[in-house]
């Protein structure tokens, strides 16, 4: 059965790393955790490193409360529909619309339950986000809300778009804070989510911004949207990683060429996980894998097999072997979520990747339900 194991000291390294730069910069981070479902091993690594407040992007997750209400974010605009689960498992959400605010509102008033609301702003990207000239309205609409706490504004930059953010974004920040104040609102918390905003704050300082919602840094250690390196380095790059149960092992002729190659079919547990092509920064594309066994090439994937020529390995793996892969970014939230995956906590010594792993090496590693 194939597994994802997530190494939390290697995670409480890029956090000790990130809250180190930031705290130099001014800022606090936000650490995004929607591609790991809020993992609770996870969320404990980095409250470790000082970390107080988690998001996450969907209603529902953390169904058992497993983190407390007022550390917990929503990162991602609430449906309608998910009002009631908003008011009820989150401190603080992000919201643009006028309805689900008042739906909110009401929710928190027959709740008793205290809610902060940042306001999302499109300030480039345009994927989300009320519009600058629409901010006097929804304004004077938040305050008369009377059970809702605003406390900022946030914005998302280079996920929908490729526009990068430059000083004109100090400019409209301001003028929305200054929109505010005129209203008697505060905006305590100004918070940009993009991981290309470490380099952005890096060059320019931090101006009115407060907060950097991030998840590459401490889960990837690369910027996977730009493919690039972060500053300030070196992160760990290996802090995921996916088992794949070797289930087939033969001499075949390559299709293509008719060559005959020794190739592994591999269960990876899940259909359409991607091939890689590496990029410039060498890490596996976002819904894509590379294969970390020494000399193994990925020849292809369909269904839920990986094809792995192993020509070239110097060793190579037996049937009930496992094969450790580096997932991309949205491969590792599409694969804890899978309940033929298994989800796996490891703190020892690194995968040598020049040797693959027998079935029965890791007895020791706490094994954890998939979240449905």
């Amino acid at each position: 059965m194939p597994r994802l194991i997530i190494d939390t000291k290697a995670l409480a390294q890029n956090g000790g790393h990130l809250q180190k730069w930031a705290k130099a910069i001014g800022l606090e981070v936000l650490p995004v955790l929607k591609v790991i479902s809020g993992f609770r091993p996870a969320v404990e690594a980095l409250a470790d490193q000082g970390f107080t407040r988690f998001g996450l992007a969907r209603p529902s997750e953390d169904p058992a409360g497993l983190i407390a209400r007022e550390s917990k974010t929503l990162i991602q605009l609430t449906p309608i529909s998910k009002a009631r689960e908003t008011i009820s498992n989150f401190g603080r959400s992000f919201q643009s619309s006028p309805e689900v605010l008042d739906a909110l509102n009401q929710l928190a008033l027959a709740s008793k339950l205290p809610h902060e609301i940042i306001l999302m702003v499109n300030l480039g990207d345009s994927r989300e986000g009320i519009e600058l000239r629409d901010a006097p309205e929804i304004l004077d609409y938040i305050k008369k809300l009377t059970h809702l706490s605003f406390s900022g504004f946030g914005a998302i930059l280079t996920c929908l778009s490729d526009n990068l953010p430059d000083k004109s974004l100090f400019e409209d920040l301001r003028q929305l804070i200054d929109l505010a104040a005129s209203r008697g609102l505060s905006s305590p918390v100004i918070s940009l989510g993009g991981t290309v905003m470490c380099d952005f704050v890096a060059k320019e300082g931090r101006g009115p911004i407060t907060e950097l919602r991030l998840g590459d840094p401490l889960l990837i250690g690369v910027d996977v949207y730009r493919h690039a390196v972060l500053p300030d380095g070196p992160w760990r790059q290996d802090v995921l990683r996916i088992e794949a149960e070797v289930v087939e092992k033969t001499l075949r002729k390559n299709p293509l060429n008719n060559s005959l190659e020794l190739r592994a079919l591999l269960d990876v547990g899940r259909f359409h996980l991607g091939p890689v092509h590496l990029n410039f920064s060498g890490y596996p594309p976002l819904d894509g894998v590379e294969c970390l066994l020494p000399g193994a090439v990925i020849a292809g994937a369909t269904a839920g097999y990986l094809v792995v020529d192993l020509t070239s390995c110097l060793k190579t793996p037996q049937i009930g072997d496992m094969i450790s892969l580096r997932p991309g970014y949205w491969a590792i939230a599409h694969s804890i979520r899978h309940p033929d995956i298994e989800v796996r906590v490891s703190t020892a010594k690194d995968f040598e990747a020049n040797d693959f792993i027998s079935s029965t090496d890791l007895p020791s590693h706490e094994i954890r339900p998939v979240l449905p």
